[in-house]
């Protein structure tokens, strides 16, 4: 924990030291697609499982200083929607009709997220269209959470879906990695892959 809130420290700084002598700041629009992967330490046996994919925004405000012809320092402030899809069935088995139905669950976690990010730039020399490798440490803030799963009787009442309930860490980090194109500096793209350092439940077999 103390070696999270030190990496949360020099990002801040980091941050401050940008914002006060910017070379961009802007506004970015995205979507994420994420997933959890559960696995249960203690029966190692029964491997791993990763839910479907969950669609969620990525909004956010960034500010950044180019420090030399191929390096630029970035950091941005986003509010951003994580989490994953639960395909269930339920049914009713009565004595005169069984029913079942389909359920595509969404479980959102919505985070405030505080990043810091190393851009190395590829061709430095082009004015108009420039691209670049990146690479940096997001932190993540809970909001607030809405799990579908957990409202879907009996669901909630078995593994993994009970261990959820209230478990969830309120701050996780996680790494990112990624490929950015610039147009004109007025606009850009980016995709990036991201995953936690530590763990998103406070459970020890989950």
């Amino acid at each position: 924990m103390k070696t999270i809130f030190l990496i949360l420290l020099i990002q801040l700084f980091i941050s401050f030291n940008i914002s006060a002598q910017l070379s961009e700041l802007g506004i970015t629009i995205g979507n994420n697609f994420s997933s959890h992967t559960n696995s249960d330490p203690t029966i190692p046996e029964d491997g791993q499982f990763q839910w479907d994919n969950l669609s969620g925004i990525n909004v956010g405000v960034y500010a950044s200083k180019i420090l030399s012809k191929r390096w630029e320092v970035r950091s941005s402030v986003n509010f951003q929607n994580k989490g994953y899809t639960e395909l269930a069935q339920t049914g009713t088995i009565g004595s005169l009709a069984t029913t079942f139905s389909e359920n595509r669950l969404q479980n959102r976690l919505s985070y405030l997220t505080l990043s810091i990010f190393a851009d190395y730039i590829i061709n430095p020399k082009s004015d108009n269209l420039k691209f670049a490798f990146y690479a940096g440490l997001e932190n993540n803030f809970m909001v607030n959470n809405r799990l579908e799963s957990t409202m879907v009787y009996p669901i909630f009442e078995f593994y993994p879906v009970n261990e959820y309930q209230d478990n969830w860490n309120t701050y996780y980090l996680n790494y990112n990695l990624g490929c950015r194109i610039k147009i004109d500096d007025r606009l850009g793209a980016s995709a990036f892959f991201n995953r936690s350092i530590n763990p998103v439940l406070k459970t020890d077999n989950l």
